[in-house]
């Protein structure tokens, strides 16, 4: 009999598998305990958005129930049409700003991305972070998203980078904070006089 265990074909062989290893930090033991629930993690996600956004609706109709229809007309009326011109021509002029920053920031990179999809990403993560009240982690997500396809990831995008000029060196990050500590730390001057 032990002959014939021993002819059979490995196909037939169920392979032995280890158990996995626990893991011994206990960083390991809760990236374990959450990826064993992910189901029930996204219920709860799914639950708390639905929370959310029901206590969001449920503030803004109150706040809109007490909004007097007559004041807002009167407060429209009140205002001239150029300062409303003025406003709309601040508020474009502030978002061309702010992806004049986006723009920066990628040019410090070294990295070519067309200015359209860095206006887009730049307004979209100001407008949808500003409306939320979470910039840190909403700015972040939403270029994230916008310049995922167009290759650039969190670390940069190696293939898009300019080779490091040889001919000076690349200033220490360092020197502008210390400068604007700096300047930020002087004493004030006192007027002459009496």
């Amino acid at each position: 009999m032990a002959q014939a265990q021993k002819r059979r074909p490995a196909s037939n062989w169920a392979p032995i598998e280890a158990p996995p290893a626990k893991p011994s930090t206990f960083v390991g033991r809760v990236i374990d305990a959450l990826t064993r629930r992910r189901a029930l993690l996204r219920r709860l996600g799914l639950a708390a958005s639905v929370i959310i956004i029901a206590v969001s609706l449920t503030i803004f109709v109150r706040t809109l129930i007490r909004v007097d229809p007559n004041k807002v007309k009167a407060a429209i009326a009140g205002t001239g049409g150029d300062q409303i011109m003025l406003s709309f021509a601040f508020t474009a002029l502030s978002y061309l700003a702010l992806t004049g920053y986006d723009g920066l920031a990628l040019r410090h990179l070294r990295v070519k991305i067309p200015y359209r999809l860095t206006a887009l990403a730049s307004f979209a993560s100001y407008a949808i972070s500003f409306t939320l009240g979470f910039p840190l982690v909403v700015q972040g997500a939403v270029r994230y998203w916008i310049y995922g396809p167009a290759g650039l990831s969190a670390a940069g995008s190696d293939a898009e980078r300019k080779p490091e000029p040889t001919t000076r060196p690349r200033p220490s990050q360092k020197v502008i904070p210390a400068t604007i500590v700096r300047l930020a730390t002087l004493p004030a001057e006192r007027p002459a006089g009496p």
